[in-house]
């Protein structure tokens, strides 16, 4: 992480140059995809005009058209800091009422997703851990001001379709070698 700022700084030659560099090179949506603060904050004290500029950058959609805040979300990360992070984005300038064009998820709807599919991988490993109150308290600073979009619910719905079929799979099963 540490060569990737070494590389935007030795690219750029002028403050403008280092900004679309900073833009182009993705590095933004890389460090939220870690949950780096630390290098994130870096980056964003490289921009020539970071008060006015961080907001452009933290709103910049790569080449999936997400934002670096989507990026973060789609991990559904939860615990060791994961909360600050999101809350720390924001607080930067990152706009959690971006919507992707094409799917109609927010970062709430990715965060979503990204939760369903670490639920999936807990339940295979037998992992089982309750994070609802985590869940509930990263789904409030995600949400847009007017709102999950249909999508983001859409998520949900689909979750508790795979619940209830789990559920009745597993009493299938239940039935089957009790006889």
């Amino acid at each position: 992480l540490r060569e990737g700022i070494n590389v935007i700084m030795n690219k750029a030659d002028s403050d403008e140059s280092r900004y679309q560099t900073i833009l182009a090179s993705d590095a933004i949506h890389a460090y939220a995809a870690n949950g780096n603060l630390t290098f994130l904050k870096i980056l964003l004290e490289l921009l020539p005009e970071p008060s006015k500029q961080s907001s452009l950058v933290l709103n910049h959609l790569d080449q999936l058209r997400l934002t670096p805040l989507m990026v973060f979300a789609g991990k559904g990360r939860l615990g060791g800091g994961s909360l600050e992070y999101a809350e720390s984005l924001i607080g930067f300038g990152a706009d959690k009422n971006v919507v992707q064009s094409r799917t109609g998820l927010s970062a709430l709807g990715y965060f979503r997703q990204g939760r369903r599919l670490k639920k999936r991988i807990e339940v295979i490993f037998g992992l089982r851990e309750s994070y609802s109150m985590e869940v509930a308290r990263m789904e409030g600073v995600l949400t847009p001001d007017q709102g999950p979009t249909k999508a983001d619910e859409a998520v949900l719905v689909a979750e508790k379709d795979e619940i209830e079929l789990e559920e009745e799979e597993e009493e299938g099963l239940e039935d089957w070698s009790e006889s």
